[in-house]
């Protein structure tokens, strides 16, 4: 199911703790074939990472050691 407005203004609250900067933003939510890509997109996002510094690198590190074991 394509993402709603409604999914991307939940997802950039969550993810960027922040609100939606426009309207527009929310009209390109169709564009996401699910939560799953939406959430991709928000989390590779350089605001993300730069919010997300220690989590991102936290993350990392735990997807090396999974893929060792």
């Amino acid at each position: 199911m394509p993402c709603l407005p409604e999914h991307m203004r939940w997802a950039y609250r969550l993810l960027l703790d922040r609100e939606v900067e426009s309207e527009d933003v929310l009209k390109q939510s169709s564009r996401f074939a699910d939560a799953e890509a939406l959430r991709g997109w928000l989390m590779s996002s350089d605001e993300f990472i730069l919010k997300n510094s220690k989590l991102v690198v936290e993350l990392y590190d735990r997807v090396n050691t999974l893929k060792k074991s």
